[in-house]
């Protein structure tokens, strides 16, 4: 059976350098999340999948700056012991820019 992982494109990093990211943060990490999927399922065949594989995946990809911003959180040191929802939830707390509703309708009424 051929692998069909090889196909699957790899999401970008969220924020390799300082300003910013390729994408915003809730794309990015569906993205994300959808790879994460396919290659565990694929690799759950040979080993079993581990927050601390899924942790340290999603802590690579976010990117050099990212990394350095993340890096100040006291889960980062945790990341081996730390469940993934957990871990995910720190990130998303970081990176996701909340959408204010009033600024939003504003912003549709002027188009």
């Amino acid at each position: 059976m051929a692998d069909k992982t090889k196909s699957v494109p790899l999401p970008k990093e969220f924020l390799p350098h300082p300003g910013d990211p390729n994408l915003p943060y809730k794309l990015w990490i569906l993205l994300f999340d959808n790879v994460n999927y396919i290659y565990m399922r694929d690799a759950a065949r040979t080993q079993p999948s581990s927050n601390e594989y899924k942790n340290r995946l999603l802590f690579n990809f976010l990117g050099l700056e990212g990394i350095g911003i993340f890096s100040a959180q006291p889960v980062v040191d945790r990341i081996s012991t730390t469940s993934h929802e957990e871990f995910h939830s720190a990130v998303r707390t970081m990176f996701q820019v909340p959408v204010n509703p009033f600024r939003a309708y504003y912003d549709l009424e002027q188009r």
